[in-house]
């Protein structure tokens, strides 16, 4: 089953919706959820992918979060998942993209076989987009991801909104002791620009609300400063530090929200990092 989000997507989810439809492994169900006013530009592509997929489905909400706003990818995909569990029941792989990708054909079969070879619970080829990550070797990206069923129904099905999705579920996954892994083999491709646009102030809120250490955030702000680290740009990167930093005065953060002591999570985040940082030191210090 493929979940995915969707606003303006225009042509280019016409071209992710066909990637997916030509797979050599064909889903049971695709479960869409646009969200916004006004779907009317996009509504020839939606009517004449729904006669040639069968097995799509579109799910319309209202613009209840801005398209910056981290918790808008969660909220939709949660609606788009559970929309479509109840159609189809059982199942052993859910799958996430975004609308704007392109997949190889043998992109999702391949990826199955080698989780269930490899049993591993989370895991996604590489984007190969010129704007991709600098690092997209070491995580799963969030489109192209995979995830095995019977996890996420012990995770309990949605994806919390405040968290940011796409790294709450890899940092939840380690916590637990499961597999967690990268394809390079498997290659896709993003026909969007990436990390240019989005709400990086709600993305420093998630960061603080997982448990980010400070050092570490630093870290990765001088980091990403930089240009080594990610494609977001400096205004982005600065706007993420500025909603860490200020988590409890922008977003009103109670502190059942940020407990103390630390939740498990927040707990595994940063004993995480302070390892990762303790091994890049020892590099430096060689």
């Amino acid at each position: 089953m493929v979940i995915m989000s969707s606003r303006d997507g225009g042509n280019l989810l016409e071209n992710t919706l066909n990637s997916i439809r030509l797979q050599t492994r064909p889903p049971k169900l695709i479960s869409v959820v646009i969200d916004g006013g006004d779907i009317t530009p996009n509504l020839k592509i939606i009517e004449d992918s729904c006669r040639s997929i069968p097995y799509l489905t579109i799910e319309h909400r209202g613009r209840e979060f801005s398209y910056r706003d981290v918790r808008r990818m969660s909220a939709n995909l949660n609606e788009a998942y559970n929309a479509a569990i109840k159609k189809i029941g059982k199942i052993d792989f859910l799958f996430i993209s975004g609308d704007d990708c392109h997949y190889p054909s043998n992109y999702v079969e391949d990826l199955m076989q080698y989780m269930i070879r490899d049993n591993v619970t989370v895991a996604s080829g590489i984007c190969m987009s010129p704007h991709s990550h600098p690092l997209r070797e070491m995580h799963p990206t969030g489109s192209g991801r995979m995830i095995r069923h019977d996890y996420w129904l012990q995770i309990g099905a949605s994806f919390p909104l405040s968290y940011g999705w796409e790294t709450w579920l890899l940092y939840r996954a380690e916590m637990d002791g499961e597999k967690v892994t990268v394809y390079s083999d498997l290659q896709f491709n993003h026909l969007h620009p990436r990390g240019r646009t989005h709400g990086f102030i709600h993305w420093g809120k998630a960061r603080y609300l997982l448990g980010f250490h400070p050092l570490y955030m630093l870290g990765r702000t001088v980091l990403d400063l930089s240009g080594r680290g990610t494609t977001i740009s400096k205004k982005g990167t600065l706007k993420m530090l500025l909603g860490y930093l200020f988590a409890p005065i922008l977003f009103k953060i109670k502190k059942d929200s940020y407990a103390h002591p630390l939740t498990d999570i927040q707990k595994f985040v940063r004993e995480r990092q302070l390892i990762t940082m303790r091994e890049k030191l020892k590099i430096l210090l060689k």
